[in-house]
């Protein structure tokens, strides 16, 4: 009965917001931070290690920390007791913002692309991959020439979401593409 039901895996098109990729530790997270006995005015803290894939665009990425009541077996003593949501960028101490010049990045239009993709390419030497969803690479080609213009036959491809990334001597670019038919 849900509205969305039926409309595929993924929909495609689709503002997936808030969307919960991933939870450490379980649902209910990690278990004995805190003694049974909690101080008034004392810290306490837990280190967790998580990694994100270049793809993900760190702008919308979010972290929720909380802390939760959770009595296995007994649902009246499950709570949230606290809880913070926590941007990428607060964490890093560094500027992120990008400091390349227009010509430096990567452009590719039209998006969704049918038969074919324009491609403008970073200065410099670079090679060209083409990724799907589940990271299969579908191009994987060296890129040595003074043009930055590239056409990418699209008409190939089966239908779905890639990713288009182009290593420069210095970094690399990435942007999602779909292609329809």
């Amino acid at each position: 009965g849900h509205p969305l039901y039926g409309l595929g895996h993924p929909m495609y098109f689709y503002p997936h917001h808030h969307v919960v990729r991933d939870m450490v530790d379980g649902t209910w997270g990690t278990s004995e931070v805190f003694p049974d006995e909690v101080t008034l005015g004392q810290n306490y803290q837990h280190h967790f290690d998580y990694y994100v894939t270049w793809s993900w665009d760190q702008d919308f990425i979010k972290f929720i920390v909380l802390v939760s009541l959770h009595e296995e077996g007994n649902p009246q003593n499950q709570q949230v007791l606290n809880a913070r949501e926590i941007s990428v960028s607060d964490l890093l101490a560094l500027d992120v913002d990008d400091p390349l010049e227009k010509d430096d990045q990567l452009i590719a239009y039209p998006n969704p692309a049918k038969q074919t993709l324009q491609v403008q390419l970073p200065k410099g030497s670079y090679s060209i991959q083409l990724t799907d969803a589940a990271g299969k690479v579908h191009l994987n080609q060296d890129w040595n020439r003074t043009d930055i213009n590239y056409t990418l036959e699209t008409s190939n491809y089966p239908q779905g979401v890639y990713y288009l990334t182009v290593y420069t001597d210095q970094t690399r670019h990435v942007t999602p593409v779909t292609i329809i038919r």
